[in-house]
């Protein structure tokens, strides 16, 4: 796709890195942080070489700098993520309200599901398209020491407030149906650490990783039991998600509207904070659902990734702003 790139401010979603491998789009990763100077610079530079820039959104700022930097000579399909309509803080409020009402000067708004995009309708009624995610492209794999395939259930965690990893952990410690241990990964950090850290030691029912490359990781979802997709934050759809579709894991979710929405029966659901709710979901996993799901989500990110592409390549309907 010619003309084409994914530009990121901040920190780098593993959706725009994979939207870019999938479409063959460059990407530009500015890794930027407040008053985002450098990435505006650089936004000026870049932009105007593009007929089309998919732009991640937030952080807020990113849109009216790339909306200054092309002056309707190009279009751009804002990729909008939680944050950029569905608070978590304060910080949040202040990066990225005051710029949200700019998404109706884009080309096209992409929600990541459908709740998302009901959301944001109200916002730039009639440019909203949902886009799910692509799958990642095949990776190199190394064993991770110590596990045994097949007798683990796998949390990848960001350590982000809206994983109740704690909770996750506290069932493990009580057993999970089938002896498996909880492995999670990801580098402890903020209210929850403590607490799992200290679950950790008490026996040898979870695992904690940190921080892995990416060949080590992928060999933790492709021999894992399952795969925990865990949220409290509405309007989500994990990144978790589409790894195991691409592997074919079956999925335990925490029970979200929007997370039973797309994942339908093929997935089993917990209650967060309810006891023993976390094993009555393992309990229930039944064999073909993995490959159940994947079939359905696979087909799911083909027809987004064919619409994005033709949203990028279509004639017209390029961005505009005020003077």
């Amino acid at each position: 796709m010619p003309g084409g790139a994914v530009l990121a401010w901040s920190r780098l979603a593993r959706r725009s890195r994979d939207i870019a491998w999938r479409l063959g789009l460059k990407l530009y990763h500015l890794n930027d942080k407040p008053p985002y100077l450098r990435a505006l610079l650089s936004t000026l530079r870049l932009a105007p070489r593009h007929d089309c820039l998919i732009l991640q959104l937030p952080p807020g700022p990113a849109l009216p700098g790339t909306l200054l930097a092309l002056r309707g000579r190009g279009k751009i399909l804002c990729d909008v993520h939680t944050g950029m309509f569905h608070y978590r803080s304060i910080k949040e409020i202040v990066l990225n309200r005051p710029f949200r009402r700019l998404l109706s000067k884009c080309s096209h708004v992409l929600a990541h599901n459908d709740d998302a995009a009901g959301m944001l309708e109200r916002i730039a009624p009639g440019l909203v398209e949902v886009i799910y995610d692509p799958l990642p492209p095949p990776k190199p794999l190394e064993p991770v020491e110590g596990l045994d395939p097949g007798r683990f259930i796998l949390l990848p965690a960001s350590w982000d407030p809206d994983e109740p990893i704690g909770y996750v952990a506290g069932e493990a410690i009580r057993g999970l149906p089938g002896g498996y241990k909880l492995v999670v990964t990801g580098r402890p950090r903020g209210r929850e650490a403590s607490r799992v850290r200290e679950l950790a030691r008490r026996g040898n029912s979870i695992v904690l990783t940190g921080f892995l490359p990416e060949p080590q990781y992928y060999w933790l979802v492709t021999n894992s039991a399952a795969v925990i997709a865990l949220t409290t934050w509405e309007y989500t759809v994990l990144s978790v998600i589409w790894e195991a579709a691409a592997y074919a894991k079956p999925i335990i979710a925490s029970s979200t509207r929007t997370l039973r929405k797309l994942l339908g029966s093929d997935a089993v659901y917990f209650n967060v904070g309810e006891d023993n709710s976390l094993a009555t979901a393992v309990a229930a996993l039944k064999p073909g659902m993995g490959e159940r799901l994947s079939e359905r989500l696979r087909r799911l990110s083909s027809e987004s990734m064919d619409r994005l592409s033709s949203l990028c390549n279509e004639t017209g309907n390029h961005t505009t702003i005020s003077p």
